[in-house]
């Protein structure tokens, strides 16, 4: 070997051993670097015309494991789901309240229990009623507080998507830029591009704390990415994501699905390939912010409204059995959406009461529903005709006078005659009027103590042979959606070709095949409610209205609104819960006495009404162990109980949710850390190792250096005899 070849080979290893300290010397100052994979140096012999010329770097390249990084990234999606989830639910178990301090909502039941329990001793007292009326109206506020704050945390979840598509966009944009930048330094320096390569992963770490993601290689070493059910994200080409927020919500808020648009490289414009990414998102902070946001918070607010729905209906039920002393003037009841010319649809009997202003009988007339009869101050049954609630109003007017009972756009009004100064109705004892399992003045709201946004009962009193009144104008469209905003069925009742003429007709149009009959069946129950039973697969499907002009009659009542069709008929039965205002400006018109229909009142010895009467409060204190039947709602199943019972339920719930939450994120959490692990183990840096490899480069340079030196003294010698 010539002095200049040994020259040559000498300095080949020189910058081999120089570039191999510049890779240790950056493993060793990233020892600590989250994520950071080691670096080594593939050497390789130079050989010239078949003999050894010196050393060459084939490749810079990381230590990585393929499996164990899938592995990690799928492991930090189930945790960041589950942390998204879990902040949630903290933020809304925070405004629950404490079982310890009343303020939780059982708390708040329990006090107003309190308050009926104390009433029946002096029932005439203000000072009780003023604190039941508070009482009511503190548990019916933190209703209302309770369900608008759902609504916020929806909004906020919402917001956060909106926020976590933006580093999904930048992430996804980086990974094709650096594909890019990988391809040209491989080409221009033949080493590999193991820096870039390393920061390359880092957007899919972060990629994958977001939305859960796979990856596939493709030209010369490029990285693609694809999203839930393979929807390919990044190739050739760049994909992102759109989605606006809509900034707030309410109950009957559809947030709309997160679209894929592919970027054209050259314009930079996106336009739309006509996938989704909801359905099929099975981790990352987006799949648990949007489970919060579309199953987990509307699951709390159908409980929660299914629970104010049977508080208020319970009050309802007993304050429209009892009176208040002295009797109000006049009862008006709520929009039920029922027709004049309905069937009457009630069983049993019902007596309609007017008093004068010391509180005795003016007139009583007895309403048998059941046998077609009328019976004025006991005088005798008289046949009438009660077919429809014309019938009915008309029958009582002439009875009792004209104008005591009117019924227009679905409104039931009981106004004191002339000579009479109040208004009182009364359930028979035996045989109580019955529609839709309500009494009459309870079905038309005519004493109502708690009023909502939504009544949260549907059970209408019609049956199938009842004619629908909808009219030949108005279109309802319907949905049926899923969980992740996915659309399985719809149907759009058009009344003006519809055809139908009864329920039956509706009901039946909505079961056709080419509506939702493959997907469940729609039915009227005894009561009265139309009810949808979903098939196997689309239990967690509901059923809701996207736009409805229908109108029933002059009720203005739609075909959802009046057979509550949607989430929001539900939700809002807790939104605006409030004590009627009548009642609440004046707590002497809760209503806590009872008609006295003895003898001596009959005959006008005593007064039909006393203010020391506690008989309606008595029924108020017993309301605690009533059984009530709840529908399945949110998580809970149907079940008949107490109104405690439920409340203690609801509550159970949102506990137990937001515990699983939390189980899973720390079970999750454990798995990514021993993952992590297990990939830094291999794949991290070894500063022992490392320190290792600096003495054997550095004596590996010294030795070429030395070289060099023996190199350069053999040239002198070779010059100094030339000389």
């Amino acid at each position: 070997m010539s002095v200049g070849a040994i020259m040559n080979t000498a300095i080949t290893g020189l910058n081999a051993t120089q570039s191999a300290l510049r890779v240790t010397s950056n493993n060793v100052t990233n020892v600590n670097t989250e994520g950071y994979e080691r670096k080594v140096v593939e050497l390789n012999s130079v050989v010239n015309a078949g003999l050894g010329a010196g050393v060459d770097i084939s490749e810079i390249k990381r230590l990585t494991d393929l499996f164990l990084s899938a592995q990690v990234r799928k492991a930090t999606s189930d945790t960041e789901r589950y942390d998204a989830m879990t902040d949630l639910h903290d933020r809304f178990q925070a405004l629950l309240g404490s079982p310890e301090d009343n303020s939780s909502l059982a708390g708040r039941l329990d006090q107003v229990f309190e308050g009926f329990a104390a009433l029946p001793i002096e029932p005439d007292s203000l000072v009780r009623r003023i604190g039941v009326v508070n009482d009511l109206k503190t548990m019916a506020d933190s209703l209302t507080l309770l369900a608008s704050q759902i609504q916020e945390l929806r909004a906020e979840a919402d917001r956060q998507v909106g926020d976590s598509i933006t580093t999904v966009n930048a992430d996804l944009a980086r990974i094709s830029t650096l594909n890019q930048q990988i391809i040209r330094q491989q080409l221009e320096s033949g080493l590999g591009a193991a820096d870039l390569e390393g920061q390359r992963d880092d957007a899919l770490s972060s990629l994958a704390e977001i939305i859960d993601v796979g990856t596939f290689t493709f030209g010369g070493g490029q990285t693609g990415v694809t999203g839930a059910a393979g929807i390919v994200l990044v190739d050739q080409l760049t994909r992102q994501f759109a989605y606006t927020p809509q900034g707030s919500a309410t109950s009957g808020t559809k947030f709309t699905q997160i679209s894929v648009e592919k970027v054209d490289p050259v314009t930079g414009i996106a336009t739309a390939t006509g996938e989704v990414l909801d359905p099929s998102l099975q981790g990352g902070r987006i799949k648990g912010l949007i489970e919060m946001r579309d199953v987990v918070l509307p699951n709390f607010a159908r409980e929660l409204g299914e629970f104010a729905a049977k508080i208020s209906d319970q009050l309802n039920s007993i304050h429209n059995d009892n009176t208040s002393v002295p009797p109000a003037a006049a009862f008006t009841g709520r929009n039920t959406g029922l027709l004049t010319t309905d069937a009457n649809g009630f069983t049993g009997v019902v007596t309609f009461v007017t008093l004068n202003a010391t509180n005795n009988f003016v007139n009583r007339l007895e309403v048998d529903f059941t046998n077609n009869t009328t019976n004025l101050n006991g005088a005798g049954a008289v046949g009438a005709t009660l077919t429809s609630i014309a019938d009915v109003v008309t029958a009582v007017n002439a009875g009792l006078g004209a104008s005591t009972l009117t019924f227009a756009t679905g409104v039931m009004k009981f106004t004191a005659p002339a000579g009479s100064t109040g208004v009182a109705m009364l359930q028979d004892s035996t045989t109580p009027s019955d529609r839709g399992g309500r009494g009459f003045s309870h079905f038309f709201g005519l004493n109502d103590l708690m009023e909502a946004d939504f009544p949260g009962v549907y059970e209408t009193g019609l049956t199938t042979a009842s004619p629908h009144g909808f009219g030949t104008s108005g279109i309802a469209a319907m949905v049926l959606r899923g969980p992740q905003g996915q659309t399985a069925a719809s149907a759009s009742l058009d009344f003006a070709t519809l055809g139908a003429t009864t329920v039956a007709d509706i009901v039946t149009a909505l079961n056709a095949t080419t509506a939702f009959g493959g997907h469940g069946s729609f039915s009227l129950d005894s009561n009265g409610a139309l009810t949808f039973a979903a098939k196997a697969g689309f239990e967690a499907y509901r059923i809701e209205a996207t736009t409805d002009t229908t109108a029933r009659g002059d009720t203005a009542q739609t075909l959802s609104a009046f057979f509550g069709l949607g989430d929001k008929f539900i939700a809002d039965a807790a939104k605006g819960l409030k004590v009627k205002d009548t009642i609440f400006a004046d707590p002497k018109k809760l209503a806590v006495s009872k008609v006295d229909m003895s003898a001596s009142a009959i005959a006008g010895t005593v007064p039909a009404l006393t203010e020391g009467d506690g008989r309606g409060a008595v029924e108020f204190q017993k309301l605690a162990e009533r059984q009530v039947s709840f529908a399945a709602k949110g998580h809970l199943a149907s079940v008949t109980t107490t109104l405690g019972a439920y409340a203690a339920a609801v509550l159970s719930d949102m506990a137990t949710q937001a515990s699983i939450a939390e189980k899973i994120k720390g079970d999750r959490t454990a798995l990514s850390a021993d993952l992590k692990s297990r990939l830094d183990g291999k794949t991290g840096v070894n500063l022992d190792e490392e320190l290792a490899n600096m003495v054997i480069y550095q004596n590996a340079y010294n030795a070429s250096a030395r070289l060099i030196t023996t190199a350069r003294e053999m040239f002198d010698t070779l010059l100094s005899i030339a000389g």
